[in-house]
């Protein structure tokens, strides 16, 4: 009788070890779509034998294996916010493209060659009065692609502020939930080794990465400390430490929850993203354009006091005036002077077309940095159109580099439906021998209970 016994509770340790199998195979099919999951492995573990001491050995179910690869999720976020990086800056150049666009309506380069060239029109009859008013109207006409395309600049860089801001929430957003987690973890000390608490935490840093890169430090007791880029705590435990949006500058900045500026920290993810695009690149861009605002009305009002008017005498006035303080592009426009006003001719030559001839030639001449105003407003577009093929250029890396460390993630921890179902079939069948040999140990032991009797 004692070894049956003893063979029977082995028999029916065997069937709850193998039913503990199954139902985490099980569970890790369930959960093959879930983010975050990682698979999770049935162990085992050989029970002390020892018959005299009330031991009967056998095997027990063991701690479930997590099979998560910590290495292979900072790899993941890592070149989760490389490729965010790329696809926002993308996407938020590609919004500013028209601005420098050479076939729009208020083009820069056609505006400047259709004014320079009314001016070498006025020069083969400097007395027309219609050539003269169309000097006046091409002059209203750069000043409105000046305009047009530093408001464009202008409201780029608002939207950038703007979807800084919702970064920023996003950020604190996901921290929040994880700070919940934490909380939940210290209520229940067993929560632990929970599995889909897991899959919550690891599919929030990677949303989080999405926008900034972090660093997570996780604790024996399952809590985990997340740090942005490493440096600025936003988690400790059951404390969170938001980070703000601070518009108040010229230079939009992020400040830490003691109000400290940490912009330079953040160098990936959509926030890195457009953080560059609002403090370096439409700066950039935009205090180009003043300059070659600037440059074009101070040598063309400059050529302009120099001549004569229609009636022989001095002009009286510039043709352009702008505001430094509000930005020169934004502000350039044309003053009242009238088509006679216009200074076609030079002091030594009243009348004839000696001024109008200087201000058609100013259009090619080297004022800006060494370039003429077209070739100037040229290397701002190419500077431009660099950033913006490069950014596409990475986006496309970006993509397979992601989708290579996600498979290698998947290979070391995710969930294979093929694998599962042959676990599935090893375990059924473990589990019904169990259950075969339980049933023959139970009818020997009947029958030897019989025999006694």
């Amino acid at each position: 009788m004692g070894s049956l016994s003893v063979s029977l509770q082995n028999a029916a340790s065997s069937q709850r070890a193998f039913d503990r199998a199954l139902q985490t195979i099980q569970n890790n099919v369930s959960n093959v779509y879930t983010p975050g999951y990682a698979r999770q492995r049935p162990t085992f573990r050989n029970a002390p034998f020892n018959p005299e001491a009330g031991l009967p050995g056998g095997i027990r179910p063991g701690a479930l294996q997590d099979s998560r690869s910590r290495y292979a999720e900072a790899a993941v976020r890592d070149q989760q916010g490389r490729l965010s990086y790329d696809e926002q800056l993308q996407a938020d150049l590609s919004r500013v493209e028209k601005a420098f666009d050479i076939n729009s309506k208020y083009a820069i380069p056609a505006t400047l060659s259709s004014f320079f060239n009314s001016f070498s029109q006025l020069s083969v009859n400097p007395n027309d009065k219609l050539l003269r008013q169309n000097v006046i109207d091409q002059s209203k006409a750069i000043a409105q692609s000046f305009q047009v395309t530093s408001t464009q600049l202008s409201h780029a860089s608002a939207q950038a502020d703007s979807q800084i801001r919702d970064s920023v929430t996003s950020i604190n957003e996901r921290i929040a939930q994880l700070q919940q987690i934490n909380k939940q973890r210290h209520l229940s000390p067993n929560s632990s080794h929970d599995a889909g608490l897991d899959a919550e935490v690891y599919a929030a840093l990677e949303e989080i990465s999405q926008y900034a890169s972090v660093q997570p430090l996780f604790q024996p007791d399952g809590t985990v400390s997340v740090y942005l880029t490493g440096r600025t705590p936003l988690l400790v435990g059951e404390n969170q430490y938001r980070i703000t949006h601070d518009p108040s500058n010229s230079q939009t900045a992020i400040r830490d929850a003691d109000g400290k500026d940490i912009t330079g920290q953040i160098a990936d993810g959509k926030l890195g993203a457009t953080l560059a695009q609002r403090n370096v690149l439409l700066p950039g861009y935009t205090e180009d354009l003043n300059t070659l605002a600037k440059t074009l009305a101070d040598q063309v009002n400059l050529n302009q006091q120099a001549g004569l008017n229609a009636t022989g005498t001095a002009p009286g006035g510039d043709l352009f005036v702008y505001d430094s303080l509000l930005g020169e592009a934004g502000t350039l426009s044309t003053t009242a002077l009238t088509a006679d006003d216009i200074a076609a001719a030079l002091p030594s030559a009243p009348g004839g077309n000696g001024n109008a001839l200087n201000l058609a030639d100013l259009g090619k001449a080297k004022t800006v940095n060494g370039l003429n105003f077209s070739e100037y407003f040229g290397t701002i577009g190419k500077s431009f159109g660099r950033e913006l093929s490069t950014a596409r250029s990475n986006s496309k890396n970006g993509e397979l580099l992601l989708a290579q460390t996600r498979n290698y993630r998947q290979d070391l921890s995710g969930v294979n439906l093929d694998e599962a179902a042959a676990e599935l079939v090893q375990f059924q069948r473990a589990y019904q021998a169990s259950a075969e040999l339980f049933r023959v140990l139970n009818q020997l032991t009947e029958t030897t209970l019989g025999l006694l009797r």
